[in-house]
């Protein structure tokens, strides 16, 4: 913002020390300065009302804050886990692909399926201890390992034609999951059959002594089942590797337990746990947790038996997804806590693997999620009946302060201030009252924040220049001192009024006639100004006002110098460093863009015949979407013909806005007195008459010529008057 002495509208966010209190409350005759006791306890109660939104938004932010980061928790472990599960399944698939490809297993696995299909019956035969040794299924690479534990090579009907373990041999797989993932892998498809036990795969009570590797009935092994093709790319069986679900597969979901209680497991469309529990045995209950236990919550058995209980809320979500074809929907997070399969309240996340037939899931007791905001909450209690307890006693001591304040602030030497209704850069400006006169009188105040050494020095140059000016088209300062607290204010005349730019927003374009006459005025107080060494560069629309004087209707007022420079003194460079980079871009001279400090009289020409153009037309001389755009204009773009947008522009008149806005400044008059002088002889043809003034402020603006003479001046219920107008940028 820039300062000057135009009064607009606007109020500081806060108080600084001084005079600037005064704009707390109006002080008017009658009005008590110290708020009521009924007053001052509905400020208290407002204050506590207002701690308490604030606190309960406090925690419910912060509440909000601890859920988001434990989705996000969640949703990147289980992303994170799953992703690792899918590349360990995939990788275990390519192996197998690559162990049918082998020519010898090929052949092997040819002569097998004819002896099969030519004795579908006879085990004996297909089982036969040189049959088997002929295959050469035992020799590499289908050693076995110690996560590897079985092989089977099935036929189509789920047939094992032979396997590692030879009392499987010629037997039959019953259980239907893998019994879908044999017809997809016999369909040419390598699929992964989540871990089953092996008397629920296929009927064998137990098996032989002799019979090798660690597998028993109650083992749970998953399979990697792939397609083995003959040489014209027909399947004809299909190899299928057993692993134990213990090694990597729950490897993999154990490193992604977070925390003291969290965990994560695995489970089918039965919901039941595919892989080992955290919390194994429960010590306080007795019941043991691991593969194959129904992940649903404890019920009493007289009412639910377990195997007829609803799963928890996690598993029932994850296989309603199952229904679902898009794929984003199969996952998702649960913050509000439920009841987990060992009777714990948790909180979790899902992810339903359709390719695998499987969910997984991830939780973490909800007292070790949202443990940081029970110690939030006892702190947060803690600290707002403390603040409560300080508030009220800083409402107190600031009641009285207030009183204080209010008391000294009400004055500014000789001056009563009635209330604020304008604001600049570094200053304020306040309606006040004469103590002995009594006459309205508009007083400028530095702001208290803005008090360094230059701009103390820049607003006491604006006074002590201004006050060197006495032309009746220029502002007059009537009176210059300090604030008790060393603030440096004025005080000048008050001017009821509109400013140019207002009448053009509400009125629209003004006729050539009434443009001259305005202009010759700011050209005589501009003459003054030049006169004196003077450079106003911020003359623009906003800071020309028309207003009525002792009878005289459109007197024009030069406001606003607060940007001035005296061309004859070298100090004033080093006191207008603030003012570089202010001023109106639309107004300010080629030069100025150029190098803000380098302005002349010339200037001010420059600025006058664009604020003309725009009072004649109701058009910018240049019309911009960013400041890049306008300045980009300003020093390339020839300036339009008033002309050429308003008909019956006289030639003279037309011709001499474009001589101005030149953007040499060579080309441009050398003076305001050339201007002045065309101005004149323009007028005598072109002329506006008293008659015509007085008329159109009696339509327009008659409530402001009475209520100069009937009430006291009031700026905002006066139309036009110097408050309020926006605030510039």
């Amino acid at each position: 913002m820039r300062s000057g002495l135009t009064q607009a509208g606007g109020a500081d966010a806060g108080h600084p020390p001084g005079i600037e209190a005064g704009q707390l409350k109006p002080v008017r005759a009658g009005t008590r300065i110290a708020p009521s006791l009924g007053q001052w306890t509905l400020i208290v109660l407002t204050g506590c009302l207002a701690l308490a939104w604030l606190g309960r938004w406090t925690y419910v932010s912060i509440n909000d804050s601890v859920r988001e980061i434990r989705q996000t928790g969640l949703a990147t472990l289980l992303n994170t886990q799953a992703t690792a599960l899918s590349v360990w399944i995939e990788d275990r698939k390519r192996n197998a692909e690559r162990w049918t490809a082998d020519p010898d297993l090929v052949a092997d696995a040819r002569r097998l399926t004819q002896i099969g299909a030519r004795l579908p019956a006879s085990r004996e035969m297909l089982c036969a201890p040189l049959t088997q040794s002929l295959a050469g299924l035992r020799r590499q690479p289908l050693a076995l390992t110690e996560e590897r534990v079985m092989f089977n090579l099935l036929d189509g009907e789920g047939r094992i034609l032979a396997s590692s373990h030879f009392e499987q041999c010629g037997r039959s797989v019953n259980e239907p999951s893998f019994l879908a993932a044999l017809a997809k892998a016999w369909a040419g498809e390598s699929r992964f059959v989540p871990p089953l036990l092996e008397r629920m795969r296929i009927d064998i009570a137990a098996p032989p002594a002799s019979a090798p590797g660690p597998v028993a009935p109650t083992t749970p092994l998953l399979w990697m089942l792939a397609p083995v093709r003959d040489t014209d790319g027909q399947v004809i069986a299909v190899l299928a590797f057993g692993k134990l679900s213990s090694a990597q597969f729950s490897t993999i979901l154990r490193v992604s337990r977070p925390g003291d209680t969290g965990e994560s497991y695995a489970f089918d469309t039965a919901a039941r746990m595919l892989s080992d529990s955290r919390h194994g045995s429960a010590s306080d209950s007795g019941k043991s947790y691991g593969f194959g236990h129904r992940i649903a919550p404890p019920t009493d058995p007289e009412f639910a038996p377990p195997a007829e209980s609803e799963p928890t809320r996690l598993v029932q979500d994850a296989l309603a997804s199952r229904l679902v074809s898009d794929r984003a929907r199969q996952s998702g997070i649960l913050l509000e806590p439920y009841d987990s399969y060992r009777g714990v309240s948790v909180i979790g996340a899902w992810q339903w693997m359709p390719d695998y037939e499987m969910g997984l899931a991830l939780e973490v007791e909800a007292r070790e999620a949202y443990e940081p905001l029970s110690y939030l909450t006892s702190a947060f209690l803690l600290l707002f009946f403390t603040i409560l307890v300080m508030a009220a006693l800083a409402l107190a001591a600031s009641w009285w302060l207030v009183v204080l304040r209010l008391r000294e602030a009400r004055r500014v030497g000789r001056y009563e201030l009635i209330r604020q209704i304008g604001e600049g850069g570094i200053s304020k400006v306040y309606l006040a009252r004469h103590e002995n006169m009594r006459r309205p009188t508009a007083v400028k105040v530095l702001k208290a924040y803005q008090a360094s050494d230059e701009m103390l020095a820049r607003f006491e140059r604006e006074v002590q220049l201004c006050s060197q000016l006495s032309h009746p088209n220029t502002i007059e300062i009537y009176d210059y001192g300090r604030t008790r607290s060393g603030l440096i204010y004025y005080a000048m005349e008050f001017v009821n009024g509109i400013t140019l730019a207002e009448l053009v927003q509400r009125h629209g374009a003004q006729p050539a006639s009434r443009v001259i006459h305005i202009l010759l005025q700011v050209c005589g107080a501009l003459k003054e100004a030049h006169d004196h060494g003077l450079v106003h560069r911020d003359i623009k629309p906003q800071n020309i006002m028309l207003s009525m004087r002792g009878g005289a209707f459109d007197v024009v007022k030069v406001l606003d110098f607060g940007l001035v420079k005296e061309i004859d003194r070298e100090t004033t460079r080093d006191l207008t460093q603030y003012s570089k980079v202010l001023g109106t871009p639309l107004y300010m001279a080629p030069e100025r863009l150029r190098n803000p400090s380098d302005a002349d009289a010339r200037a001010d020409i420059y600025a006058l015949a664009a604020t003309a153009f725009h009072v004649l037309s109701a058009r910018n001389i240049f019309d911009a979407s960013t400041d890049h755009e306008l300045t980009y204009q300003v020093l390339n773009v020839a300036p339009p013909r008033a002309s050429a947008l308003v008909p019956g522009v006289p030639v003279e008149l037309d011709d001499l806005l474009f001589r101005c806005l030149a953007k040499e400044r060579d080309e441009r008059p050398a003076s305001i007195d050339i201007v002045q002088e065309a101005l004149e002889l323009l007028a005598r043809n072109e002329r506006w008459t008293p008659r015509q003034s007085r008329l159109w402020w009696q339509a327009h603006l008659g409530n402001l010529v009475a209520g100069m003479h009937t009430r006291e001046v009031e700026p905002d219920m006066v139309p036009g008057s110097h408050g309020p107008v926006p605030r510039e940028p």
